[in-house]
């Protein structure tokens, strides 16, 4: 696969090729030699993001943190919402959008990367696959989770949070929830914890993320030569 699509794109007159390997908790099988061949092949290390996932088949427990302020937001009048086959109204997506933007702003200075018109026509295609999760008080959303249903792993697309839900432990009940909600499953991916213009860890969200049991999965990016990889690969 790899030998062909070099000498596709050697054809089209380009040099080089950016690679990113699947993170290994997607695979269902043992599938790494493309990572053999860009070895092979010369290919250099350009990018190494580090996300955390939950291993559900054997999780840690909660940190100290996280199940005092779960334990708090039981007591707080909280509703977890809990999309299935689109039982959230359509009216819900645009108030998490505003929820999300708002919270990526104020904390870490980037937008969602997804426009809400990209996402709703990617829920389009995946119905099933993508859903939306809320934690509300009184009608008013307070937190919220957007997942990404890949089999066994689920994915957290998106999290945000306002100010009340992170006083009262929304936030934790949310998140909590949903790690038993797919404990049949085997890794929760809440994505990475780089900063996107520097690169730099944000360790504030990454010890949130290890506080429900995750630990880190790295997200590669390789690149590497087309000529190199035709001749790395045996025909």
């Amino acid at each position: 696969m790899l030998h062909a699509a070099a000498e596709y794109y050697l054809a089209q007159g380009y040099g080089r090729l950016a690679y990113k390997p699947t993170p290994y908790i997607y695979h269902r099988q043992p599938t790494e030699e493309p990572l053999y061949w860009l070895y092979r092949a010369g290919a250099t290390l350009e990018t190494r993001n580090v996300s955390t996932a939950v291993n559900l088949r054997d999780p840690l427990p909660l940190s100290e943190l996280r199940g005092r302020k779960y334990r708090k937001a039981q007591n707080a009048c909280l509703h977890i919402r809990r999309e299935k086959c689109g039982a959230l109204a359509d009216e819900d997506y645009p108030a998490f959008w505003n929820l999300l933007t708002e919270t990526l702003e104020q904390r870490h200075g980037v937008r969602p990367v997804h426009s809400l018109e990209e996402i709703r026509r990617l829920k389009s295609f995946f119905p099933n696959e993508i859903k939306l999760y809320t934690a509300e008080r009184d009608g008013a959303l307070l937190a919220g989770v957007l997942c990404f249903d890949c089999g066994h792993v689920v994915h957290a697309q998106y999290i945000a949070a306002g100010t009340e839900a992170r006083a009262c432990g929304a936030l934790d009940l949310l998140l909590a929830t949903l790690l038993q909600m797919y404990s049949d499953r085997a890794y929760f991916d809440f994505g990475i914890s780089n900063e996107p213009e520097t690169g730099r860890i944000n360790e504030g969200l990454i010890f949130q993320k290890e506080g429900f049991g995750g630990r880190a999965v790295c997200y590669d990016r390789y690149l590497v030569s087309l000529d190199s990889l035709v001749a790395a690969t045996p025909k």
